[in-house]
């Protein structure tokens, strides 16, 4: 059973299930995520035993009981490959398994933008997209609607950048909906700023409708993740992200963002 938030431009690769009461019988594994707060479904607490598989750098206490975090890893997808690999004489994994670890590891890794040298990771992807249409898979992946378009013109007419090299970008509901956008579709256009002169460091601050605040860090040199897991988030040294309650945090998080940058070019 698949649970956690629903995102629309992902259903290509599949949907969540539908809901039910989870107990001391149930086994959860939470993939892809450091701390507890940042899960998806908090229903994950009601479980007997947890299992967690990570290549993040954890910060917080394990809330897990069984534990698999390696930050050498580019994602979680190559983690579970290399569990299928190394014991595919017990484990099966039909195509639709395959093209989602396939999704997976492209998605996480920017294409192979991320990895310093992905020799061995080629070397074993060939176990999964032999009979893969992975044309369809970024056709999917990169596909824009005319709503994103133009949110890319708020974008561009909103940020805000430090004299110390620092751009971050805050999105309200309200105008939000005008886009029609779901809040994290919007978060994750962050890298909108990633290839302009002058910018180290770039973040987005957009707010769910119900007031929380989903928050992505992205940077070229100084690391975010530390400041990501001071207010309870994670991630990768050069991407990171976190959950606020409220807009309360926020101009805090941008001055120790800001800060940082300072700090990285003195």
């Amino acid at each position: 059973m698949l649970l956690g938030e629903h995102s629309k431009n992902l259903e290509y690769i599949g949907t969540m299930d539908e809901e039910i009461e989870l107990d001391k019988n149930s086994l959860a594994i939470i993939v892809d995520v450091s701390n507890a707060e940042r899960v998806d479904n908090q229903s994950f607490n009601k479980c007997g035993y947890i299992i967690k598989i990570d290549h993040h750098k954890p910060f917080d206490e394990a809330f897990e009981d069984l534990t698999w975090v390696d930050t050498n890893y580019s994602s979680c997808s190559e983690m579970i490959l290399d569990l299928f690999l190394k014991n595919s004489n017990k484990l099966k994994i039909d195509k639709h398994g395959r093209k989602s670890l396939f999704t997976g590891i492209i998605g996480d890794t920017g294409r192979f933008l991320y990895v310093e040298n992905p020799t061995e990771l080629f070397k074993k992807l060939y176990s999964i997209t032999f009979d893969l249409e992975t044309k369809e898979i970024y056709r999917n992946m990169y596909k824009r609607e005319e709503k994103e378009l133009k949110f890319l013109g708020y974008i561009y007419s909103n940020y805000v950048t430090t004299e110390n090299g620092m751009a971050y970008l805050k999105v309200n509901k309200y105008d939000l909906k005008q886009y029609g956008l779901e809040a994290i579709k919007a978060a994750r256009m962050v890298n909108a700023l990633q290839d302009t002169a002058g910018i180290i460091n770039w973040h987005f601050f957009v707010e769910k409708p119900d007031g929380s605040i989903f928050c992505e860090f992205r940077s070229n040199g100084p690391r975010v993740n530390d400041i990501a897991a001071k207010f309870g988030g994670g991630g990768h040294m050069l991407a990171a992200g976190a959950s606020l309650a409220n807009w309360s945090k926020v101009d805090e998080i941008i001055k120790e963002l800001d800060k940082n940058c300072k700090e990285y070019l003195s």
